[in-house]
């Protein structure tokens, strides 16, 4: 198959769902409800099997705010702030959740199978 344009558009937007797995992990958590800081450090840490930095969590639900994702009640350094996903953050995680749909289907299709 010969590469074109859209396909590298694609292959783009494929990269801006799934860079940053902290933070799209962070979405998925958050599709429960409200959580506050620690508790989407814990249920990271459950899901995943691997505990990230606080900075790394930090950095992640900064960039989550900044795309519109995910909304922080309770005021810049407030102890019991929380975080709320947004519509787009939905919109978001239905998108991440199709495109590892699809690599499970992969996963489960015999090797000379063609995709």
């Amino acid at each position: 198959m010969e590469p074109n344009e859209r396909q590298f558009d694609h292959l783009k937007q494929v990269n801006d769902l799934v860079d940053n797995p902290w933070g799209r992990a962070a979405l998925f958590c958050l599709q429960t409800g409200p959580l506050r800081w620690t508790e989407i450090g814990r249920h990271i840490a459950t899901w995943s099997g691997e505990r990230p930095t606080d900075s790394q969590i930090t950095r992640a639900l900064k960039r989550l705010e900044r795309q519109g994702y995910l909304s922080k009640t309770g005021g810049p350094g407030h102890r019991r702030s929380q975080y709320s996903i947004t519509d787009a953050g939905r919109e978001r995680v239905g998108r991440i959740a199709a495109v590892i749909k699809a690599i499970e289907k992969m996963e489960d299709r015999p090797r000379d199978e063609p995709t």
